[in-house]
């Protein structure tokens, strides 16, 4: 029987998406999730999704409210860091992700042949992660961005660490983002 466990990495598909220049869309997060998954959810489906707490207005706290609840009904389990606006970055995030990967890591490699981890991301400081993971006989499968010179303001580059240290790297495009986009049951992203 196979296993697969997912991480979002949801900063680094925001990233993406601005990097591309797309305007501001609807994603489906079960066509990101099913692309790889195939019956998810299921018990042998894990998907993480990791972002932040949002500061703001009411209606800025109760839409993201709305979207963090959205992601829980459709089975993924939501994990939210600080956001730290000086800096305009996630805070606490990765090491939520490095425990679950952790936990993950060592209730699937033991006694199980057939285990699949995908991650969404292109911080290179889960490299050690990768490593145990492989060494405890798991798949680590990286789906990332590379955009060097894309028409938005942000960019998004993996380096060849994490690349090399995955057991297969799949390098997503403008077009991946296209066809997670909108369905009428999508959740907005900021």
């Amino acid at each position: 029987m196979t296993y697969n466990v997912m991480f979002i990495d949801s900063g680094m598909l925001l990233a993406a998406h601005k990097g591309y220049g797309l305007p501001d869309k609807k994603f489906d997060w079960r066509k990101v999730i099913k692309k790889y998954m195939n019956g998810f959810p299921n018990k042998n489906n894990v998907c993480y999704y990791y972002g932040v707490k949002f500061d703001g207005t009411s209606e800025e706290i109760d839409s993201a409210d709305r979207f963090y609840h959205a992601l829980k009904t459709f089975g993924i389990n939501v994990r939210l860091g600080g956001f730290d606006s000086k800096m305009d970055k996630q805070k606490g995030v990765d090491i939520e992700l490095a425990i679950d990967w952790m936990i993950e890591v060592l209730d699937y490699s033991v006694g199980h042949s057939d285990v699949n981890f995908y991650i969404y991301t292109a911080d290179s400081d889960f490299v050690p992660l990768f490593k145990f993971a492989r060494k405890k006989g798991i798949k680590v499968n990286l789906l990332y961005f590379n955009i060097l010179e894309g028409t938005g303001s942000k960019s998004v580059t993996t380096n060849r660490f994490i690349i090399e240290s995955a057991s297969s790297a799949t390098k997503l495009g403008k077009d991946f983002l296209e066809e997670i986009g909108m369905d009428n049951r999508a959740v907005k992203i900021k």
